[in-house]
């Protein structure tokens, strides 16, 4: 019996694993960012997700970002959450300061898991933009570090390639893939 539970545990875990994108270590054992072809794959079978969470932040009327990590001016070092002074923030008290529903904040959180992001934002960091970034790579400190973000935007942006880590390479900078109309793989790297 303990053998059969074994192998259907494995079953369920193996089969959570299989539906989120795999990620890779480098030779210091960070995890290293998604190739564009994961998550273009990741963006496939998860599009309604994608959607939806471009939608929820382009209709928050106060908010321009939501993260496991980050709502608004809050942001959240291990378990607690801060103000903006470093004070520190009940979950609950900081929901309601920034007007976002405990229900909505757990969907957020949901969808985001789903699609192995941890926060979708305003492009640019501002309310009422029309366009959005679901954030699923980020790595560094302060000035210095890398990122890959699922964005919707409005216009086409320059520095467009087929596929952005093969026009990264090792340099620094910012390239976008098209994923499909208005959808693109952002790679930035400072």
């Amino acid at each position: 019996m303990l053998a059969l539970e074994v192998v259907l545990v494995g079953c369920v875990v193996g089969v959570y694993l299989g539906l989120r994108a795999p990620r890779t270590r480098d030779t210091w054992g960070y995890e290293e960012h998604l190739s564009d072809g994961s998550l273009r794959e990741v963006f496939s079978a998860h599009k309604a997700d994608f959607l939806a969470l471009r939608d929820m932040i382009l209709a928050e009327p106060r908010l321009h970002s939501v993260g496991d990590d980050n709502v608004g001016a809050y942001w959240r070092y291990g378990q607690t959450w801060h103000d903006s002074q470093g004070s520190p923030v009940r979950e609950g008290e900081m929901l309601r300061r920034v007007g976002l529903a405990e229900t909505r904040y757990s969907v957020y959180l949901q969808r985001l898991k789903r699609v192995g992001a941890y926060r979708v934002t305003t492009q640019g960091g501002e309310v009422g933009t029309g366009e959005a970034a679901i954030h699923v790579y980020r790595a560094g400190m302060g000035i210095s570090g890398e990122g890959k973000d699922i964005v919707f935007l409005l216009d086409p942006p320059e520095h467009l390639a087929d596929n952005t880590d093969s026009a990264m390479g090792n340099k620094t900078g910012l390239w976008y893939s098209r994923l499909e109309e208005d959808w693109y793989i952002k790679f930035w790297r400072s």
